[in-house]
Order: structure tokens, then sequence, then C-alpha cells
């Protein structure tokens, strides 16, 4: 029990700057809390685990559909076109939601603001998509079809940006200004930080691939 309260703590204090620091700038040598999985589970297992393990929608939290389908935050399409394949199985970039809300997601980059125009839709599991005449983003999403942009609800950015952040920096993903613009990502990091829940699941990735997400961890803000 000692020598696991050494490591939790030696991985919480190490951790503090790297996340409160948050950064797309790809450097290993100054990463060193960030390691690939030491193993990964096989494809056909992923499903079940994000279902037995995540009883939320990652874009709709207080509501639970009433089938799943799983969420790859930085878009499987992106991650087929790394040099590292294995990406695609890496749980930390893996969530639920609903496959009306998938569909709606796509590809599309996150945001921070989106026009309101013809063109934007608010997107929630209660209701097909809607043309909106407000913002709202504490109880919906928002995408623009035109300029493909997906503006999140409030609770999810945070683990979006900490999900982006572990896997640029653990397969150094090129491209990622496609997925989210940086000022954007460390915003999201600082206002919404990691709550217990998204802590708790970390670990049982970590039992399962043998490695953390260091910018979860955090003692202090």
């Amino acid at each position: 029990m000692r020598i696991l309260f050494i490591l939790l703590y030696t991985f919480t204090t190490k951790a503090f700057n790297f996340h409160k620091d948050i950064s797309l700038t790809y450097n290993s040598e100054n990463s060193p809390l960030v390691k690939k999985p030491t193993r990964y589970l096989p494809f056909y297992k992923i499903n079940p685990f994000i279902r037995e393990n995540l009883h939320w929608d990652i874009y709709d939290i207080h509501d639970t559909p009433s089938s799943w389908s799983t969420e790859h935050i930085i878009p499987r399409s992106i991650l087929l076109k790394q040099p590292e394949n294995d990406a695609i199985l890496d749980l930390y970039n893996l969530f639920n939601t609903s496959p009306h809300i998938n569909s709606h997601r796509s590809n599309y980059k996150f945001t921070a603001s989106i026009p309101i125009n013809s063109k934007t839709f608010s997107v929630t599991n209660k209701k097909i998509a809607e043309k909106t005449k407000i913002i709202d983003t504490f109880r919906f999403n928002y995408k623009n079809n035109k300029l493909k942009l997906w503006l999140p609800i409030e609770e999810s950015r945070g683990i979006i940006s900490r999900s982006i952040a572990y896997m640029h920096h653990t397969y150094n993903i090129t491209n990622i200004e496609s997925v989210i613009d940086m000022d954007i990502l460390q915003r999201w990091n600082f206002l919404h930080p990691p709550t217990k829940i998204e802590i708790q699941h970390m670990w049982k990735i970590f039992y399962i691939q043998g490695n953390i997400n260091p910018f979860v961890i955090s003692i202090q803000r």
C-alpha cells in the first residue's frame, strides 16, 4: 500500500505542471509522463469495455440513449492516416454517444464559437437537429454543415481537451489543427478541470493499457 501511495503521489506531483500548461507542441523529451500503452484491448473487446464503464453520453451527459455508438474524439479517419494504426485502439480517445449524435458530429472540427445561420443546427438526443436562433451550450451541441464545425456542450469540453492532448503527445498526430485550435484546447482544459468520474475512468484504462493520461491527474489548480 505504501509503495502504491508513493507511485500515485509521484504521478500526480509530476503531472501538475504538465496538466496546467497543456500544449499541442509535440516533444517526447519534454513529455515524460506521456507513455504509449503497454497493451491494447483486442478490437472486439473495445465496445463492451466502453459500454460497461461509461454510462453516459459524452455529448449529452444527462441523457441515456436507447442505443450506443462509439465516438472517436480524434476522428477515426484522421487516425487511420497516422503511421501508428494502434492509435485507433487507444481507450483514452473513445467515448459513448448515441448513433444520432455521432452521425451529426461526423469528423467536424471542435470549435468554441459558431455562426448563427441557415447551416447551423442544434443537436441533442431528445430531438432531431433543428436550425437555431440562439446558442445555449449548457443544453445543446451545435454543428455547422458548411464550415464543418462542432460546438460541444460545456460539460464535455474538459474531457475532450485532455483526450486530444494525450493522443497528440502519445502518437504525434499530424494535422492536429484540423481537430481543434490550440488556444481552444488550453482554454477548455483550464475552465473545465477533471471530475472525479473522469479520474476514476482514467484508472480503469490504466488497469487495461498500463499507462496514464497525465493531463487528467492534478493535485491542485
